[in-house]
């Protein structure tokens, strides 16, 4: 469902939540699982199509064997060769989400130690005597060049 856009991007209501560990969850478990589901499905669909493409002859046996090619490049493309998984869509897509998982995960830590590291600033020694002022000069100055008249 689309969420309408605000007419002020400052509005304190908009909210992105994201849980890290959840989006790892979907790239190292849930995708791959997918994967194989939709992987197991075009396989049935695969051995099917090459048990009608062998009783074929003439023109139609090379329609079908020219068709043969592009369904086994399709496959490929989406899920990489045998000896090269990792070069499929769905393989590259299932590490692009783990990788935003971990820079989500690396973004929340390093904020919250900033913020721990801010606080922790702000908690100073304590003293219950005021700051010594010594100097002669006014609450506000001002260092300039001098300037000489020619």
């Amino acid at each position: 469902m689309p969420v309408p856009v605000p007419a002020n991007y400052n509005d304190h209501t908009m909210l992105i939540k994201v849980d890290p560990t959840t989006v790892w969850g979907y790239a190292d478990t849930d995708m791959p699982a997918q994967a194989k589901v939709i992987g197991d499905a075009l396989g049935r669909i695969h051995d099917t199509w090459e048990g009608l493409a062998l009783g074929w002859a003439g023109t139609t046996a090379q329609e079908a064997q020219d068709f043969s090619s592009r369904w086994n490049a399709a496959l490929t493309g989406l899920f990489g060769s045998r000896e090269h998984p990792e070069n499929g869509a769905l393989p590259r897509i299932a590490k692009a989400v783990g990788m935003a998982a971990l820079n989500y995960a690396e973004t929340e830590d390093t904020v919250l130690q900033m913020f721990a590291d801010f606080s922790a600033g702000l908690q100073g020694t304590g003293s219950s005597q005021p700051p010594v002022r010594d100097h002669n000069e006014g609450p506000i100055t001002e260092n300039t060049p001098s300037w000489t008249n020619p």
